[in-house]
């Protein structure tokens, strides 16, 4: 199982919106968000293998913006 915590904030204390990525993602993989957007959003992308799975490489966004900037994050699983 791999579990990646997520902490979005912005250094100006404004509030932030993340957007989970769902396209592509591998059958069984979850994202938990509590809240989508604040002055800090936590949350965690779990995903647990399978035998099906092995050999293939999946690729994992989260993006996060404001009213002044946005930023996108790219995490790779093989």
């Amino acid at each position: 199982t791999i579990t990646i915590a997520f902490t979005v904030s912005d250094p100006d204390g404004k509030p932030v919106t993340v957007t989970p990525g769902n396209a592509g993602l591998p059958a069984g993989a979850t994202w938990d968000f509590p809240a989508l957007t604040g002055t800090q959003v936590n949350g965690t992308f779990t995903y647990t293998a399978t035998a099906a799975a092995a050999g293939q490489l999946f690729t994992v966004t989260l993006d996060a913006a404001n009213d002044t900037a946005t930023f996108n994050h790219v995490t790779k699983i093989y």
